[in-house]
Order: structure tokens, then sequence, then C-alpha cells
């Protein structure tokens, strides 16, 4: 036995040391692709250390059913797997963290408190051999290793769940009071984000360069650039994402998470559509506007009722749900349900029979865009209680109406897009006396019927769909760049474009902030030979100018006939070589683990190439990378060099480019060296120095900084 705990003593040491290390020296590890298998595993052994935990918590109350020698002896192997879990968890976090996404104190503490638990456990492990006698030095074990679990859980459930994660049910408790004068983003756009986004959008926690905690960090948008277009919702990457196909892996939220209903993506398109205005009033919108509608129909069907039915247990609730299908109570405490189906190809009509489990309880189902047959809505007729229905984007027709019409407790029912016709859904709305809100936009009946309509029933509030309001403005979505390579060799046309008819393109080529008096308009393509850097935006009369969009466009007039490298790049970030330089292709800006980035840190990156021709150069540019939430920063500075052959090295210029800004977002830029008309070198090289310390503001301030180039020109 004492063979056995000494070995497993000298394990555990070996493994603890090598997690020291390996913790100190985190900020600069690179993770061989073969062991990111094994550090994402963190997520599942974490819990086994807790486990193991609990168990020697259960054993110590039960001490007395055992002999001392046989609780000593379970005691010590119990808290061997306590200790060996331990440091295998905190070592794949280790792994895990090297991959990056994850930055901010909680990030610190959460690592550091790890790694002393681990450390606690291997002193808890040799203790019990030593003091196994002593009660009290096991309590003191059980309780300072209850306050480490605690502590480190904490701040890992921080990272994986946003900020307060613990406490967010008692925040949520609280009621946020609506009125015509609340901002509309702030009551029903806000918590949508909050609710399905933020907890992996935030400032600790970064998925794809998203933070969604604050406005200000919203605005400024993720690695694919701003998340919506103001004015237009179905060229927003935000809308985009949520209506992949659920196995997408684009798809957000991500599989597995809490979806964006249908009535949540709806809601959220209106508010991009009607120009996505951050600090207006519900009241400032027009009574016509679908948002506002939509908005009011949605708080009137939030305010709780008082149902007399029973409700379902939360197992029975738990067998109606399916992937592909949520049911959820209307509210906290309340029997009324709620269900949602979502991914049409993943319909299947026995879902909406074993809804029937729920007969009573189901007050609220949306089957928006789902194939839906008028044969199978014969089942709707027997939930009694249903008080709201989505048939939107369905396979409905006029003759399918008739299963309706026993629905008597209907105050809410949306049938755009579906065939209809206006007998149809008069006989429907007389059959149905508790209806309040019809949708009928894009159902074959013209703006005359709905009038009408609305004559002969004008109780019943009927939306139309959206009709713009003269005075009204929208802002018009960014220009679009028609071009897809951003390296072009021997000449290139520039071509913008936008989806209105009537926009106005102004434009620049220098960089500088384009605007609507002074900018030349874009009228036809425009023949550029130089590399440079275009913004542009679009007006319309009757309509707010739109952000500005951005490309830069590297020419390569002059390949260089070889390249190599006189330092070598960091392991991890090796691209694709010295070739890479100049195979005129660029990076992904969003992925800097990519095929053509090269990284440097601590080490200047030099670079040579060779022209046999001696070309008359003007400049050579540098295409590189900033993202300042992985240490990614411009080069603290650029030097040129050209020599003769067999001569010496004679320096060109010497460039030191401005250290990025607080806030500054993840982009691709270019450095360009001028070269003098009267030298013509065989060899240039180029010297680009990484940033030595990172600025004060940022939360590591004094570390090294990356430098990531990608392309390097000649022109």
């Amino acid at each position: 036995m004492n063979k056995t705990f000494s070995f497993g003593l000298y394990f555990l040491l070996a493994l603890n040391a090598c997690l020291l290390l390996l913790a100190a020296f985190s900020g600069d590890m690179a993770v061989p692709l073969w062991m990111k298998p094994i550090g994402r595993m963190h997520p599942l052994i974490l819990h086994l250390p807790i486990g193991f935990f609990v168990l020697s918590i259960l054993l110590f109350f039960y001490r007395r059913e055992l002999t001392d020698e046989v609780y000593h002896r379970l005691q010590r192997f119990i808290w061997f797997f306590v200790a060996f879990s331990a440091v295998s968890s905190a070592l794949f976090g280790i792994l895990l963290n090297a991959e990056g996404g994850y930055t901010g104190a909680s990030l610190i503490w959460h690592k550091w408190l790890g790694v002393l638990f681990s450390l606690f456990t291997l002193g808890a492990f040799l203790g019990l051999k030593r003091f196994e006698n002593r009660v009290v030095f096991q309590k003191c074990v059980l309780f300072g290793g209850l306050a480490l679990v605690a502590f480190t859980g904490h701040f890992g459930a921080n990272l994986t769940h946003g900020e307060g994660f613990v406490l967010e049910p008692l925040q949520a408790n609280k009621k946020l009071e609506i009125t015509p004068e609340s901002n509309l983003y702030e009551v029903a756009i806000v918590p949508i984000f909050e609710a399905k986004c933020v907890a992996c959008h935030n400032d600790k926690k970064r998925k794809g360069q998203l933070d969604m905690s604050q406005v200000e960090a919203l605005m400024k948008g993720g690695k694919n650039g701003p998340i919506w277009q103001a004015g237009n919702a179905l060229k927003s990457h935000l809308i985009e994402m949520a209506k992949l196909p659920l196995e997408d892996k684009k798809h957000m939220p991500p599989k597995g998470k809490p979806q964006l209903t249908a009535e949540e993506i709806a809601l959220i398109s209106d508010w991009i559509n009607a120009g996505a205005d951050l600090k207006k009033s519900i009241a400032a919108y027009a009574d016509s506007s679908s948002l506002k509608k939509m908005l009011l129909a949605r708080m009137e069907s939030k305010k709780e009722k008082n149902y007399t039915f029973s409700a379902l247990s939360e197992s029975d609730i738990e067998e109606l749900n399916t992937p592909f299908c949520s049911v959820f109570p209307l509210a906290d405490g309340s029997p009324a349900l709620e269900a949602e189906f979502y991914v049409s190809q993943k319909y299947e009509p026995k879902t909406l029979e074993n809804l029937s489990n729920a007969k009573k309880q189901l007050v609220s189902l949306s089957l928006d865009k789902m194939p839906v047959t008028d044969a199978e809505l014969s089942s709707l007729s027997k939930f009694e209680n249903l008080e709201r229905l989505n048939l939107n984007g369905t396979k409905l027709t006029k003759e399918g109406l008739k299963h309706l019409y026993d629905l008597k407790n209907l105050e809410e029912l949306s049938l755009a897009l579906t065939k209809m016709d206006k007998q149809a859904v008069q006989k429907l709305v007389e059959k149905l006396p508790n209806l309040k809100h019809l949708y009928l936009w894009e159902t074959g009946l013209t703006e005359k019927d709905m009038l009408t309509l609305q004559e002969d029933f004008p109780a019943l509030n009927i939306d139309r769909g959206y009709k713009p309001n003269a005075e009204e403005k929208l802002q018009l979505n960014p220009p679009t760049l028609e071009n897809k390579n951003f390296v072009f060799n021997g000449g290139l046309e520039l071509k913008l474009s936008h989806v209105l008819p009537g926009v106005k393109i102004h434009y620049t080529l220098d960089g500088s902030e384009p605007d609507t008096l002074s900018s030349p308009i874009y009228t036809k393509p425009i023949p550029m030979d130089s590399s440079f850097v275009v913004k542009a935006v679009a007006e319309k009369e009757g309509w707010w100018a739109s952000n500005s969009v951005s490309g830069s466009f590297l020419a390569s007039g002059a390949k260089a006939d070889t390249v190599w490298l006189g330092s070598q790049p960091n392991p991890k970030y090796k691209g694709s070589g010295a070739a890479g330089l100049i195979d005129l292709k660029l990076g992904d800006a969003s992925s800097f683990s990519g095929p053509q980035w090269l990284g440097y840190q601590q080490t200047a990156c030099i670079a040579y190439l060779h022209f046999a021709n001696k070309p008359n150069l003007r400049q050579i540019s540098l295409s590189y990378l900033t993202s300042p939430g992985s240490h990614i920063f411009p080069p603290e500075a650029v030097e040129l060099y050209g020599k003769e052959t067999n001569g010496e090295w004679k320096a060109i210029q010497k460039i030191r480019p401005m250290v990025d800004v607080k806030g500054s977002g993840n982009m691709r830029r270019r450095i360009d060296l001028s070269t003098k008309a009267s030298d013509k070198f065989e060899e240039y090289k180029l010297v680009v120095h990484p940033l030595a310390h990172l600025p004060t503001w940022h939360p590591d301030k004094g570390k090294p900084g990356w430098v990531f180039i990608d392309e390097i020109t000649a022109n």
C-alpha cells in the first residue's frame, strides 16, 4: 500500500509541476492541432473532481459506519482520484484556453483558481496520510475544497454563460414597466439579445469577435462586420444566420442553444426594416407601422391572465418537447403553454398531433413557415383554449379555414403569406367572436378587400403589412462592392452597386470618409492601376444616408522572382511559408490561423524579395492584420532596404504606424513604402517589428504583441 501511495504521490507531483509551468506561460503557448480535441474535453471532465469530492463528503458523514482502517483507506483512494481529475481538468483547460476566444478577469481568476484547487487536492491527498486521525484537518479539507469549487465554478460560469449567470433568474424576475414612451430597442430588442445571444457574445467571451452586451460594442459588429443593415433585414447578417438550417455550422444561435422564435425573428426584422433606431420610443412609430402593431400585440399577449384549468407536470411538458418543437409555460407559475415549431425540413405532423396531450393548456401555437396542409389543421379544433395562432407561410388555403371555426377563444390569427380570398376570410371572422388581431399581408387579398373587411369589422385590428410613411425616414443600407478579388495585377475596374433604384453612391479612393456634399458620385466602373482604399456611402431623397462600406485593394505590378524568409514565424502561425507572401491571395481577416497568415512575436519578420530584371519600383506594400483582442497589433516599425548584386544594403524607408486605440476592431490594413525612381535594386529586404509591449489600455498591458502579415506587393 505504501508503494502504491508513493507512486501516486510522485505521479501527481509531476502533473502539478507540468500544470504550473503551462499556466505560467500559457499566453505564449502554441498547441498542436492533434491536442486541440483534448483541450475541448475540459467541460466534460471538470465534473469528475466535483463528483469525487462530493463522494468524499458523504463518506466523512458516514465514517462511523465503517472501521477506521477501511474509512482512511477509502478516503485516500477517493482523494487520489479527486487530485488526479482536478489536475487533468486544469491541464485540459489550459489547452482549451490556448485556442483563444476567452478574455478578461474571469478567465484569469478561473485559470488560477483551477490551478490552486489542483494543488489543494494534492496537499489533501498527502495530508490524509499524515493526519488521518485528526477530524479537524479533514473538516478543513472539506470546507476549503468546497469554497474553491464554488469560486472556480462561479468564474467558469461567467465565461461560458455570461456575467452574473448564477443570480440571473432572480434578476430576471424584476419586471420592466413598458409604456408608449419606452425606448423600443431597450424593451423589445435587448431582452431577445440578452436571452439568446449575450451568453456567447459579451466582453468576456467574444465568439466571432462580437460583443452584444453593450450598445457601443454591438455597433462595431464582429468578424463579418456590422450584424445588421438598417432598412434591409434580408441582407442583415443577424437575420441571415438565424434563418439558416439548424444543422448549418453558421446557424445562430448554434444547435443546442435556445433558438430565436419566428416571432422574435419577425420582430427584429421589422425593427431593422424600420431603420434599426436605438433611441426611438414606441409612440414615435406610426400607428400603421407593422413593428408597432406587432409589439403592441406582443405586449397584450404577455399580460398575465388567470386560467382555471390545471397545469401539466414538468415531466409531461418535457415529453411534449422535441428537437424541433419547443413547449414552455406562458409565464412563471402559469398553467398556460406556448408551442413553437421551427426548421420546416424537420416538421412532422405527428408532433402536432402529440400536442393533444396539452389540449386544455395550449393557448399559443406558432406553425410559422411549416409545411402544414389543410387536412392537418383538423386537429386544431381540440385546442379549446387556443388564443394565438400563427399560420404564416404555411400551405393553408381558403378551404382549410373551416378547421378554425371551433376556436372560439382565438384572439390573434396570422395568415400572412398564404392563399386566401375575401369571402373565406369574412366567414372565418364571423365564426370567431373573440378575434382582435388578424394579419393578412401578402395573402392575395387586395388593399381594397382588406379595407372593406376593416370597415365591416371595426373592432378587429387588421394588419395589411408595412406601408411606407412619407413622414418616416429610413436609413439606406450601404452600397455593395462587386469586386471579389482584393489583389490584382495589371489593372482593375472598381464596381459599386445598390439594391434600390435611384440611389446616389458617393465614394473616396484615399481612405478618407466620403460625404454626400463634396465626394464624387459613382456613375460607371472606375479603372485603377495602383493600390487604393475605397469607401462609399449611399444617399437618396427621403432616406437617411447609409453607413459607409470600405475595401482595401492591393495592386501587384511587379512580382518578385523568388522570396525567402530571414526569420521564421511562430510554428503555430506559419501559414504557407514565404511563398504565401507573393501568391496574390489575402488571408481571412476573421481567422488569423488561416493558411495565408504568418505570425511573429518577439522576433522581427525579415523577408527578402529578388527581382532579376531590376524593375523601376514606385512602392512596396505590406498587408497586415489587427485584432487587439487577440494581441495582434500594427507593426511597431517597418524597414525597407535595397541592394545591388553583391552590394551593401541601403536603407530606403522606415515607417512607424500608429498603435491601435482602445475599442478598435478586427481588420486588414496596409502599409505603403515608397522607393526612389532612380533606384533599381535586384534585392529588397523588408523588416517588420512586432509591438514589444501591449499599450496601457489593454487588459494584458506590457505583454509582447503579435504582428501578422499575408501579402507583399510591388509596383
